[in-house]
């Protein structure tokens, strides 16, 4: 009977073998690892995400809540809840930061930029928001872009490619291809374009107008001295008593004209709800509208920032 040996060299196979096996299992549990590691992550992101835009949506909710019980006096001011600094909230474990800000009290770019039909019957809101365009940083050729942008009647450079209608967001005016971009930078102390002009509002409410519209309305006059005094005693409640300020202070052709201009209630307002974290920050802005309780949004949109270390 032969008897067979195991050479050296077979056992050197045999554990040359056993060790690229052995290797190759560690590199696959690794690799296994480290995909269960991603898809761990990618959950909890996504959990997070969730959670974010749940607390984000709840803080829009609460701002329209706010807004539709206020909304039962009949005047709007600068004293009302609503208008309040930002104000922070805990939804959940997540903290959001909501702020509303009244577009009745910005000048509307919509009907600022038309000339108007009848000078005797609507007013002439051009040289004021020429003027807004100043305060931002711009000039008479930026103003004159904007009008040129959405009004029918005023010829500009670009008018095969404007829209000559009023426009539904003031985002839509940086495609001006004339206007400059340092309305919109808020650069060396001038005010920011977007921040005096609103796209909705037909009238401005007087209780929370800025001074820097009121001047561009009225000019540096005593009637903006007046208004500014009279809402730190107490804010216009009804149209009557605003009709008795404006005939105090404007013949009665330019009073008539006013009024149908102001009003002492706001009907649109910009809700933002913030959701900063350590690298992102998470961002809700909704137009809405608003007509007694009843509180509707219009336009909303979901931003997210990457925080400066």
């Amino acid at each position: 009977m032969r008897k067979f040996r195991h050479s050296r060299n077979s056992t050197g196979i045999v554990l040359v073998v056993t060790l690229l096996v052995l290797g190759i299992v560690i590199v696959l549990g690794y690799a296994f690892s480290t995909a269960a590691n991603v898809a761990l992550r990618s959950a909890r992101n996504a959990r997070n995400a969730v959670e974010r835009d749940e607390a984000l949506a709840s803080g829009l909710q609460y701002a329209l809540a706010v807004l539709a019980e206020d909304g039962e006096d009949g005047f709007d001011s600068l004293e009302d809840a609503w208008a309040r600094d930002d104000q922070r909230l805990a939804v959940g474990a997540m903290a959001i930061d909501v702020n509303i800000a009244d577009e009745n009290g910005r000048l509307n770019v919509n009907l600022a930029a038309l000339a108007p039909d009848d000078p005797s019957r609507t007013l002439d809101l051009r040289p004021a928001l020429k003027e807004l365009v100043r305060q931002a940083g711009g000039d008479d050729n930026d103003a004159q872009a904007i009008f040129a942008w959405l009004d029918p009647n005023t010829p500009g450079l670009h008018d095969v490619i404007a829209p000559k209608r009023p426009v539904f967001s003031l985002d839509a005016l940086g495609a001006i291809p004339d206007l400059s971009p340092r309305v919109f930078a808020g650069e060396g102390g001038t005010a920011r374009l977007d921040d005096l002009l609103a796209t909705h509002p037909a009238r401005i409410n007087v209780n929370t107008v800025s001074e820097t519209v009121l001047n561009a309305l009225w000019g540096d006059s005593r009637a903006v001295h007046d208004l500014l005094g009279k809402r730190e005693t107490g804010a216009f409640r009804d149209e009557a008593e605003l009709r008795t300020f404006l005939e105090a202070h404007f013949d009665e052709a330019d009073a008539a004209l006013w009024e149908s201009a102001l009003d002492v209630s706001s009907d649109c307002f910009t809700v933002t709800v913030r959701a900063p974290d350590e690298a992102y920050r998470n961002t809700l802005v909704a137009l809405v509208r608003r007509s007694g309780e009843d509180v509707r949004v219009l336009l909303s949109t979901y931003m997210t920032e990457e925080v400066e270390p």
